[in-house]
């Protein structure tokens, strides 16, 4: 029997939903989406393991000739049975995925079937190619999102995931599907073992990788988001405020070297004036307001909250 004579076959058992031990296909007009002729897109939908995917068919129908029953058009016209044949050819094509990603060891899902479906070979996408797309995109918001800063922290952790592949997998990158739990706590050891890096510090790389994970995930590139049972521990750093006495004997300590001397200049700055040294480095002759009684004022925008911050300019700050 020919495939495509069996698939017709299926599509008119119970429910006429086509249906595997794993999954199910059912093509269905999207009545919400109507045009202004009245014609409905017809959706395929993919449903494995309780998830399911839709992909659009590209045709349209008049929800009136169709038939819930046997999940088809109905009728005898020319264009009808050649919807019906397009329909058939579609089904029989997402059977012939399913079986090459079973002959490829590859993980079937709903959004597996869909990319194989779609022509997107889930193999293709790695973890660095992911990195990669990520970090261009964000480098082109540097000044707008993003600070220069955030862009070079995601490409230090994009570093530390090519070494840390190359190290435990003897390989120059993995698969986007290759991605689970054990990549993330074997990722976790290895920065604070391999290289030697603080907990909290570890946590940021990690958190980065997630949201190019989650990225990935929204681009319909991975599927299982390996971070899901994976829980970071902060832990609590004590911070140590300098003394009036300490700052002191910073300001009046001898530097012969300039450009020394000028970075102590700029923290001293930035202990007077509450600033970061993001918002000291793009200070400027614009942001000092002064006020009616003469007293000299900083206003400006905060490098990393995007708040206008208005700071009085002390006597200390004003003499750097």
């Amino acid at each position: 029997m020919h495939f495509t004579t069996a698939i017709r076959i299926l599509l008119l058992t119970k429910k006429m939903v086509i249906m595997n031990s794993n999954f199910a296909i059912l093509f269905y007009p999207r009545t919400s989406k109507r045009d202004q002729n009245g014609l409905a897109p017809i959706y395929m939908r993919i449903t494995v393991g309780g998830k399911r995917v839709e992909i659009s068919t590209q045709r349209k129908i008049d929800p009136d000739k169709w038939n819930p029953v046997k999940n088809r058009a109905s009728g005898t016209t020319l264009d009808i049975k050649r919807l019906n044949s397009y329909l058939d050819s579609a089904l029989s094509k997402v059977y012939e995925k399913h079986q090459e990603l079973l002959m490829r060891n590859l993980p079937v899902t709903a959004l597996t079937l869909k990319n194989a479906y779609l022509g997107i070979d889930v193999r293709k996408k790695t973890i660095l190619d992911a990195f990669n797309l990520h970090n261009k995109s964000m480098n082109k918001l540097i000044g707008k999102d993003y600070a220069k800063s955030t862009y070079i922290k995601y490409e230090t952790t994009r570093r530390h995931t090519e070494e840390f592949i190359k190290v435990n997998y003897k390989r120059d990158n993995l698969f986007l599907v290759e991605l689970d739990y054990q990549f993330i706590n074997q990722f976790h050891s290895y920065l604070r073992t391999e290289k030697n890096i603080g907990n909290n510090c570890t946590n940021k790389y990690l958190t980065n990788l997630k949201k190019v994970v989650n990225w990935s995930i929204n681009h319909e590139w991975i599927e299982k988001n390996p971070f899901q049972n994976f829980k970071l521990i902060h832990e609590e750093v004590k911070k140590e405020f300098l003394t009036e006495e300490e700052l002191i004997r910073i300001k009046g300590t001898h530097i012969p070297s300039e450009r020394l001397s000028q970075i102590r200049d700029v923290f001293v700055f930035c202990c007077h004036t509450g600033l970061a040294y993001s918002d000291v480095k793009k200070l400027s002759q614009d942001h000092l307001l002064r006020s009616i009684d003469g007293e000299y004022w900083i206003q400006l925008n905060r490098t990393k909250t995007k708040n206008q911050a208005t700071i009085p300019l002390l006597d200390s700050a004003k003499m750097i």
